[in-house]
């Protein structure tokens, strides 16, 4: 992901390997990328398992990211992780780090509803509301989608809050772009 802060040489993208090492670079590291050293072996962190979210940290007051993945049994956990400080950034190595370790100290919970099934890569954080995230039922075909509403509490758990049925434009633009 990237953002851009003033002008278009000041951002920094950040990302998740599939071996969960957190990296973080700046414009004129991205050449650094490729010096990444990933354990193909290890796949914790796959894009179906995992979803980072920007979010308002409870901890910190500031904004920082949300690591949301799956654990056996239906659980889905939460992981708040911190934006390093600039002066972490500057330098001409590229800031990374392993998350492995600290994913045993996420905060797991789990759905009893079992024909909901939720999926990290089907998540999104609420525009408004820091502390709401939203899961598209896997299920969801056509134009009609099932989303479940949850209310993230300081600690990292989920407490159910909603479902919608919410129509998505973009496959009904889909089917009329085929069939005109």
């Amino acid at each position: 992901k990237i953002f851009l802060n003033h002008d278009d040489s000041d951002f920094v993208l950040y990302g998740l390997t599939q071996d969960c090492q957190l990296f973080f670079a700046r414009a004129d590291q991205l050449h650094l990328l490729n010096q990444l050293r990933v354990q193909p072996r290890v796949t914790y962190c796959l894009p179906e398992l995992v979803q980072l979210h920007w979010r308002e940290l409870h901890t910190s007051e500031s904004i920082g990211l949300e690591l949301i993945f799956k654990r056996a049994s239906h659980q889905i956990c939460a992981l708040p992780l911190e934006f390093p400080s600039k002066h972490a950034l500057a330098g001409n190595v590229l800031f990374s780090y392993s998350i492995s370790s600290a994913m045993n100290y996420a905060r797991c919970s789990y759905i009893t509803n079992t024909s909901f099934v939720m999926e990290p890569d089907l998540s999104f954080m609420d525009s408004t509301f820091g502390d709401v995230i939203y899961f598209v039922d896997p299920q969801s075909t056509g134009s009609f989608w099932t989303i479940r509403q949850f209310k993230l509490d300081r600690d990292g758990l989920r407490h159910s809050l909603e479902t919608f049925i919410v129509k998505n434009y973009a496959e009904s633009l889909l089917f009329l772009a085929i069939y005109i």
